[in-house]
């Protein structure tokens, strides 16, 4: 189930209603602020994408909001082997023009991919990677088991800023930023819990 914006507003203002005297003019900033922070904390959201390589060209751009690389391959052939940006230093190192081929290994450096050997002709290439959210609040691209992770996330921010004179505002701030971290923790562990393999013995 999607995750809107104006569900997590209507939720804030829904938990806020207890409390006199507060007033909110606009919670845009810090739900920015808290969906940028998951974005920081885990990897949250796999994207995936292709690209095309050309004959003697070795880099290309990583995707908009790119956060981490996963697995790369070329359409019907390899997986690619992630390597340091070193190696593919020392790959190029001595040869004014790199030996081409099919690419076998990667690496990312200053905002490209850089496939050695240099491609010698076009090749597909898949990629499974992780997404930073956009900067807009407007779309939220967290998915449900989050929305626990936000609307603690928003309320402390407000505590913290906009409501940091309210006399409440010390515990609830504590009180909604622990909230928050179990949260996320719970979310962090789901998604690198060991695998746990079964054994089964013929009788």
């Amino acid at each position: 189930m999607a995750i809107t914006h104006d569900e997590i507003v209507t939720t804030v203002l829904r938990r806020l209603t207890p409390f006199a005297a507060v007033t909110v003019r606009d919670m845009d900033d810090e739900l920015r602020s808290v969906l940028g922070e998951l974005s920081d904390r885990g990897e949250f959201l796999p994207e995936t994408t292709t690209f095309a390589t050309e004959a003697g060209v070795a880099s290309y751009a990583l995707p908009t909001l790119f956060r981490n690389a996963g697995h790369l391959s070329i359409s019907g052939g390899n997986d690619l082997v992630e390597q340091a940006w070193p190696d593919y230093q020392r790959y190029i190192e001595g040869q004014s023009s790199p030996s081409q081929g099919e690419p076998r290994y990667w690496t990312i450096w200053d905002g490209f991919w850089w496939l050695w050997p240099v491609a010698n002709d076009a090749y597909t290439v898949h990629v499974d990677y992780w997404a930073r959210h956009a900067e807009s609040p407007a779309a939220i691209t967290f998915g449900d088991p989050f929305r626990d992770a936000i609307v603690a996330g928003v309320l402390a921010a407000l505590w913290a800023g906009q409501l940091a004179a309210h006399q409440a505002a010390e515990v609830e701030l504590a009180k909604n930023r622990a909230l928050f971290e179990a949260s996320v923790d719970r979310r962090i562990k789901g998604i690198y819990r060991p695998t746990h393999f079964t054994r089964y013995r013929d009788i």
